[in-house]
């Protein structure tokens, strides 16, 4: 007789491994806590441009990547992460490579360990198993250090009543020290914001703080007063706007950013006004400090309201697009509309607008790149930075002419008075500098990181958000960058590479189970890659280490400063840098025979550098060595046609007349310090 009773079905045990869990946890923790602190040094200091900052994050970072790979080897990633890896590798080498025809190899070996710095932050955060929350995480705890850091010091500024060191030429120059530069600090800030604040998956309070610090992080960009800003924001929202499932509500957050500001804009736009009439008291930037922190509460509770309402609401993509689109749009249209208006009043229609825009571009007024501000039409010389960067293309159309090697050529072809060590494009760099090779093997990086991204932004899945943000940064980063020199500060560089990394570190295939061979294997290579990247980057970073210390303590200990620059000499022995420093010391102490030793050292590492030449030829005319000095102030004038200080020297040694140094090293100190501003 068959039973009634149901049969007894045994399904397996379902378990959670909670070690491995728990495993993966401390990972991403010591991954968020070792970055975010990194990254965000780099933002309150300089956007880590020099190189003591930049080489010991590079050591820190690839600890990091070893301490990973030993605790988790089994981990696989996508296959488009790693295409990323290996076409970014495969540039990293090219520029490795281009020392060997650099004319200047010390400046190409710095550029090539930037890259490499970046290859090993792309390189370890895409090899991190990143939960969503946990890649949006990282890079909203950095984009909160950097606001702070930025909002923190110019408080204190405003304070003290001593505002002139965070300003240049009107514009807000710090953190970073540089005012385009220091705005795309604070947008590229911004989008971490935006991303956290169109995520439903979180916190009503979050997405409301978000859309508050989003306009925070935009109003302080705003002061750095950068046209290049604005360009790469208008490219970055459009894009997003473009390929979004979520456009509504990120459309949303767009505009209401937008709107709280320009209902606030005259006390941020008029810190320029004041200090560009001499006004150096700390009231205008008190009432801009008052405006911004009125930004963050309006958006904030404006932001509040949106996401309650949406979320009873149950506000769908469709329906939010069908009532924020037509108000988006209309804001444009009307924005085009008085643009045109006023450029017709202004320049007598477009034509002559284009005109009138070209000419300031080709033919600018005045010498000075910073005096282009946010509403000026006043051109800059990038017209000419990028015509000696397409010469050194033309010249060497496969190699180019050296990673960073962009300096000396433009000095020795300029038709300005400026001196810059960077083209000013990230386009006119790769060309200019690693040739075809390195500009196809970036743009196959781009491509390999944006397909992924673009799927994620298309997709319904949680990590759209996440993607979304990291693409805006991209994009933010490569329009800017194309007009500006973004690629030089690691805190600008480093972020968006963490934003795209962690967004492919989300994409992660399941671990593979190893065998303990293939295991150790894993860990054998990884450990040989970093003792290579060790033997490159420590020698450096001791080198510069030791050239920043000796440059600082050459007055009071000139013996110990002496001992740090020739073990610098020793420990880089491409770079001149530690010679210059070296020689400079010796003439600012009138030992012209030592002076003379120094920089002919220079000399011979780097004939391409005219400020050798130049001292060179002071030292021996200083001890009377004339027919020796001529030959050398030549050749100064041949590398730097266009240098006055070059011209006076040279008519002082062949008049034999007295040569003022104290006048001449005032002179290249006071243009030193303005560039370097600038």
């Amino acid at each position: 007789m068959r039973s009634r009773l149901p049969a007894l079905q045994i399904r397996p045990r379902q378990t959670t491994d909670l070690g491995g869990d728990r495993a993966r946890s401390y990972e991403a923790m010591l991954a968020i806590v070792t970055l975010v602190a990194c990254l965000g040094a780099w933002s309150a200091n300089d956007g880590g441009y020099e190189e003591t900052w930049w080489y010991p994050v590079a050591l820190v970072v690839l600890l990091l990547g070893f301490v990973l790979t030993w605790a988790m080897p089994g981990r696989r990633s996508s296959g488009w992460a790693n295409a990323a890896v290996a076409t970014f590798g495969a540039y990293t080498a090219w520029s490795f490579f281009s020392i060997l025809w650099a004319s200047d190899r010390g400046l190409a070996l710095t550029g090539a360990n930037r890259t490499l710095l970046y290859l090993i932050i792309f390189g370890v955060v895409t090899r991190v198993r990143w939960r969503t929350g946990e890649g949006t995480a990282v890079l909203v705890l950095w984009a909160f250090a950097t606001v702070t850091a930025g909002a923190v010091q110019l408080s204190a500024a405003a304070l003290s009543g001593n505002i002139r060191p965070q300003f240049f030429d009107g514009r807000l120059a710090t953190p970073i020290g540089y005012a385009n530069a220091n705005a795309a600090l604070f947008v590229l800030a911004a989008w971490p914001f935006v991303a956290l604040f169109i995520d439903r998956t979180r916190s009503a309070w979050m997405r409301a703080a978000a859309c508050g610090f989003a306009a925070l992080a935009a109003g302080m960009a705003l002061l750095a007063q950068s046209k290049g800003a604005a360009i790469g924001t208008a490219a970055a929202v459009l894009l997003c706007a473009v390929v979004s499932r979520r456009r509504a509500m990120f459309l949303f957050a767009v505009v209401l950013v937008a709107a709280v500001l320009g209902a606030l804009y005259h006390p941020l736009f008029a810190v320029y006004d004041h200090l560009q009439a001499g006004d150096t008291t700390r009231h205008p930037v008190v009432l801009a400090l008052a405006a911004l922190a009125g930004a963050f509460v309006a958006a904030t509770v404006l932001g509040a309201a949106f996401v309650l309402v949406s979320s009873r609401a149950r506000f769908s993509g469709r329906r939010g697009l069908s009532l924020i689109a037509p108000m988006f749009t209309a804001a444009i249209a009307a924005a085009s509309i008085i643009a045109v208006v006023a450029a017709v009043d202004h320049y007598g229609g477009p034509s002559a607008t284009a005109r009138h825009a070209w000419r300031s571009f080709v033919h600018p007024q005045g010498n000075d790149d910073h005096a282009s501000h946010f509403l000026s039409t006043a051109g800059n010389h990038r017209y000419d930075f990028w015509r000696v960067a397409l010469r050194q293309f033309e010249d060497s159309p496969l190699l180019g002419a050296g990673a960073d090697n962009f300096a000396a050529d433009y000095i020795r072809e300029r038709r300005s008075n400026e001196e810059p060590l960077y083209p000013h494009s990230l386009e006119a760099r790769l060309l200019g500098g690693t040739g075809a090779v390195g500009f196809l093997l970036f743009v196959a990086f781009l491509v390999a990181v944006c397909v992924p991204l673009l799927r994620a932004v298309r997709s319904d899945s949680t990590r759209a958000p996440l993607a979304l943000g990291a693409i805006g940064m991209l994009a933010y980063w490569v329009a800017h960058g194309s007009v500006d020199w973004l690629w030089e500060f690691p805190g600008l560089t480093g972020p968006v590479l963490l934003a795209v990394g962690a967004t492919l570190g989300v994409e992660q295939l399941p671990e593979a189970s190893q065998r303990a061979v293939r295991r150790n294997l894993q860990i054998l290579v990884y450990a040989v890659a970093v003792v290579a990247a060790v033997i490159l980057l420590l020698p450096s970073w001791l080198a510069a280490r030791d050239v920043a210390i000796g440059a600082d303590i050459w007055r009071t200990d000139p013996t110990r400063a002496t001992r740090l620059l020739r073990s610098a000499a020793r420990l880089e022995p491409l770079s001149d840098q530690a010679y210059q420093v070296l020689g400079t010391i010796a003439e600012r102490r009138r030992d012209w025979p030592l002076a003379e030793q120094w920089f002919r050292h220079a000399a011979t590492r780097n004939d391409a550098n005219w400020y050798s030449h130049l001292e060179l030829a002071i030292a021996l005319s200083k001890q009377g060595k004339l027919t020796a000095a001529t030959v050398e102030i030549r050749r100064a004038r041949l590398l730097d046609p266009r240098e006055p200080i070059i011209a006076d020297v040279a008519n002082a040694i062949r008049t034999h007349g007295p040569i003022n140094v104290g006048r001449l090293d005032r002179n290249i100190v006071a243009r030193t310090t303005v560039h370097s501003a600038a």
